[in-house]
């Protein structure tokens, strides 16, 4: 990977990928039957009273699978666009300094806080709730109507096992 990105001669895949309905929907019946079985069998259910219900049992049903394996390394007709943009995966904490910028002690803050000796942190609350910190490092603490997040920001990655034991609990009204 060092070499690749040392050379500049190779593009990056960022997993954006635009396509017709009937173009992805005729290469995963071709290369991913089976999973194609479950999504025609959840689009035939569309608009119908038990929609709900085979959505849970057909998507539950389908095996996992990137769509970059499924599809675009099996896929003849793909074409790749240099991207005149910059890119941020915003599906984690650590985007949000990126993306915001952080202050002089490096935080990034979004809400009321104040802090001593807080350093290296994402702090965010929602409706003026006040959030105060002492001798904090490297942490993310998140306020929201009904649930506070408190992590180290180096474990961040171990915010999808809260995820997986909040839907084990049934506590979706926290997720």
């Amino acid at each position: 990977a060092e070499q690749f990105l040392a050379a500049g001669t190779f593009y990056w895949n960022s997993g954006i990928f635009v396509w017709k309905v009937k173009t992805i929907l005729a290469a995963l019946a071709e290369y991913e039957p089976a999973m194609f079985a479950h999504i025609e069998r959840i689009g035939a259910a569309a608009g119908k009273p038990n929609f709900l219900q085979v959505l849970e049992t057909e998507f539950s049903a389908i095996k996992g699978k990137s769509i970059d394996y499924a599809v675009m390394e099996r896929y003849p007709k793909v074409l790749v666009i240099e991207a005149p943009y910059q890119w941020d995966d915003l599906g984690n904490w650590s985007a949000v300094p990126r993306q915001q910028g952080v202050d002089e002690r490096g935080n990034t803050i979004q809400g009321k806080h104040l802090g001593i000796d807080t350093i290296d942190s994402i702090i965010r609350s929602e409706n003026g709730h006040l959030i105060v910190t002492i001798g904090m490092k490297e942490c993310i603490v998140v306020h929201t109507e009904n649930a506070t997040l408190i992590a180290d920001r180096n474990r961040e990655s171990e915010i999808k096992d809260i995820v997986s034991q909040l839907e084990k609990n049934k506590w979706d009204e926290y997720l």
